[in-house]
């Protein structure tokens, strides 16, 4: 008797994906927006102290007290 993934592992068909065209183009579109997010990443906002920021992601470790001393 043949296990399910013997027969899984049989009719794995590899070119049936390469002709899956709709297929390429949303991978190849999820890949170019996850390379402009990263690279994105990288431009400085104008208008953004980065030493505040820095501060404020200081004070959001310190738990909740730092949550509420952030606002005060």
């Amino acid at each position: 008797m043949v296990s399910a993934a013997e027969q899984l592992a049989a009719n794995l068909n590899f070119g049936a994906l390469g002709k899956a065209e709709e297929l390429k183009k949303r991978i190849w579109f999820t890949l170019g927006a996850l390379l402009v997010y990263r690279l994105g990443t990288y431009i400085p906002l104008p208008g953004i102290n980065p030493d505040a920021l820095q501060d404020v992601f200081r004070n959001a470790q310190q738990g909740i007290i730092g949550l509420f001393n952030m606002f005060s």
